[in-house]
């Protein structure tokens, strides 16, 4: 929620911000300042995924509320300074406190979920970004400058009250011997009791995880003691993995293939142009319609929040292939009729804005939120932080220059071509999903591991 309130905000600020008559900031803003409010959240975020690398040595958790504690400086700076580049300073600090979330996050509902749930609560990503982003608009809509900082500011708050009551990963309790912590955390995320064999057989799988493929852990009847003192005798005299994670990463042809894979496929969610038409919603809703441009963005968030809970429903029982082949034909269907519109200005202005709405809710339904869920799927514990962490700041960079690009280019060329761009990429996208990308639905990591090796 944080992050969707965070990037969008620049779409109803910049014309008070860049009006003449601005009495927020010390001076209006300048070209190059609109295009930096916009973008260096972005520029933020990748910096912040570089550092989240680190954060396997003090936990998912705490990594989590440091992160929320950024959110809550960077909306308390902009709400109280007057200065531009203080405010661009905050967007930075906000940004990459987001890139450092998107970080955790994933690895986060990698180690908790179980493998039947794990699509739908990875989608949760997505859908909490357009609910945030949903917040952002309407309280743009009807509040004054300084209460939205007031407000996204509560957000923050809010969100680290919940965090202080969600267990620790069991995973990464297990990684610091901590069995018995580990063995109340599962209790509390499988809803069963701490001695049940559930949670034991969880523990053994989870070791089976940390340790080489040969080393298997018997599970028995009589011995939850001694099926304890195997498990952490195991994790105490286990060697250090003889490779670092980027070995690993460079070196498996498993984890290479998926790096890959999903780099790709957030290279071409980016350059499908959901995040200018985002950040600059408002922009592009006054151009269509001069009247309507703050209710259109409520709106825009609202076919956010459908199309993504919508994926998140039938992700799991579809497969993540044939909503990703779906979405990125129907949006690019969206996208053509869109540029056609911008150009020859020949249908009401009514029309454009609901080609967008729609484009909007394709693009959700699949290409915006599927390779989220496959970067919860498609590595093994032993890269995955890495892996994300270099994919989350590819996203953010890219994204970033979108950003810094699209006003700039809209001049240059007109958004018309632009939009037409979008469409090819997308039927790049629909080939590259229907023959690259593995289909992982209600598969455990092994057997993902396994068909990336194969091909499949």
């Amino acid at each position: 929620m944080c992050l969707g309130s965070l990037m969008v905000w620049p779409s109803y600020t910049l014309p008070m911000l860049a009006a003449s008559n601005n009495t927020i900031l010390s001076a209006p803003l300048t070209g190059a300042e609109e295009a930096m409010l916009g973008s260096l959240p972005a520029a933020g975020a990748a910096v912040g995924a570089a550092v989240m690398g680190c954060y396997d040595t003090f936990g998912r958790k705490r990594a989590s509320l440091v992160m929320t504690l950024l959110f809550a400086i960077s909306w308390c700076t902009i709400g109280m300074t007057s200065s531009i580049m203080v405010v661009l300073m905050a967007r930075f600090l906000g940004g990459f406190a987001g890139g450092a979330t998107m970080v955790v996050n994933p690895v986060y509902i990698a180690e908790v979920v179980e493998d039947g749930s794990r699509g739908i609560l990875a989608s949760g990503l997505v859908i909490l970004y357009g609910f945030g982003s949903l917040v952002s608009y309407v309280i743009g809509w009807i509040c004054d400058y300084t209460t939205i900082a007031w407000i996204n500011l509560g957000l923050a708050i809010f969100r680290g009250a919940i965090l202080v009551c969600v267990p620790e990963s069991p995973l990464f309790l297990v990684k610091k011997k901590k069995i018995e912590e580990a063995r109340v955390s599962l209790s509390v995320y499988r809803r069963v009791p701490k001695n049940s064999a559930m949670v034991q057989e969880e523990l053994a799988k989870i070791r089976q995880q940390l340790s080489s493929p040969l080393d298997s852990v018997p599970l028995n009847e009589n011995g939850e003691v001694a099926e304890m003192a195997k498990l952490t005798s195991d994790i105490k005299e286990r060697p250090q993995p003889r490779f670092h994670a980027l070995k690993t990463l460079c070196l498996s042809p498993a984890s290479r293939r998926g790096f890959i894979i999903l780099l790709m496929a957030f290279t071409m969610e980016v350059l499908m142009g959901l995040a200018p038409v985002q950040v600059y919603a408002k922009q592009v809703f006054v151009e269509a319609d001069p009247y309507h441009g703050d209710l259109y963005s409520v709106i825009l968030a609202v076919c956010w929040c459908l199309g993504s809970v919508l994926c998140s429903a039938l992700t799991d029982r579809f497969g993540r292939r044939v909503l990703l082949i779906t979405s990125a034909s129907s949006s690019g269907i969206c996208l053509v009729i869109l540029g056609a519109l911008l150009q020859t200005q020949l249908a009401p202005p009514w029309v454009t804005v609901l080609f967008i709405m729609v484009f909007c809710f394709c693009f959700l339904c699949g290409s915006g939120t599927v390779p989220y869920v496959l970067m919860c799927e498609l590595f093994s514990p032993e890269v995955q932080t890495l892996a994300s962490m270099l994919i989350v700041q590819w996203l953010f960079i890219s994204a970033f220059i979108i950003l810094a690009l699209f006003k700039w280019l809209s001049r240059l060329v007109g958004i018309h071509y632009i939009f037409y761009g979008f469409a090819v990429n997308s039927c790049i996208y629909v080939l590259f999903s229907y023959f690259v990308i593995p289909e992982t639905k209600g598969l455990s990591n092994k057997q993902i591991q396994q068909a990336l090796l194969e091909g499949r």
